[in-house]
């Protein structure tokens, strides 16, 4: 009786407890599952993240496609430099034209010869250089080094070099003198002139 009694009364205490309050580990196991539920919940993505996602990776692939579809733009050096090219030869030849008129005008001083000179050089007094031209018995002309400067139809050649005469009264020893000359050019049409000289 005595073992009956006790295997009911731990029987009624067993049901009692089970109706008011939990065993300390079942609670706990409980709690871990709601925990470890509610942190998936949070961390999971949501469907319209998921969507968003979906929707832009392919947009990226396709814009990356077409830019690696894209034919390479030529360059536009070449046709850049062209131009300056141009104008380089074009001032090239034309300086080459004011340096070849220098020329002749030396050698028509050397000549003593003022029609040659005003051949290059239309604006001088040809009557005036025949007569100084005159008093000489020779004359030699020379153009060490010429800077020359050319814009549109104008332009200067300073020169720089010595001058050398024998006169053909009194005294025939040759002399020599250091000159710098100032020659203003022009060109009319195609052509390039002297406008005007001044040595000094």
């Amino acid at each position: 009786m005595r073992a009956v009694h006790a295997r009911g009364a731990c029987r009624t205490r067993s049901s009692g407890t089970s109706g008011t309050s939990l065993d300390p580990e079942i609670q706990e196991i409980r709690h871990t599952k709601v925990f470890v539920a509610t942190t998936l919940v949070s961390f999971s993505i949501p469907p319209r993240r998921r969507d968003y996602v979906r929707q832009t990776a392919p947009a990226k692939s396709v814009s990356a496609a077409k830019s690696l579809a894209r034919p390479a733009k030529p360059p536009v050096v070449a046709h850049a430099l062209a131009p300056v090219a141009a104008v380089a030869m074009r001032s090239a030849s034309e300086e080459t034209e004011v340096r070849r008129i220098l020329e002749r005008l030396r050698e028509a001083y050397e000549r003593l010869d003022a029609r040659a000179a005003r051949q290059v050089w239309p604006s001088l007094d040809e009557r005036r250089l025949a007569r100084a031209f005159s008093t000489l018995k020779s004359q030699e002309l020379d153009f060490e080094e010429c800077r020359i400067d050319l814009a549109s139809a104008r332009g200067v050649a300073l020169c720089r070099g010595r001058a050398t005469y024998v006169g053909r009264f009194g005294k025939r020893e040759p002399e020599t003198q250091n000159r710098r000359w100032t020659f203003q050019v022009r060109k009319t049409g195609d052509s390039w002139a002297i406008d005007s000289v001044r040595s000094e």
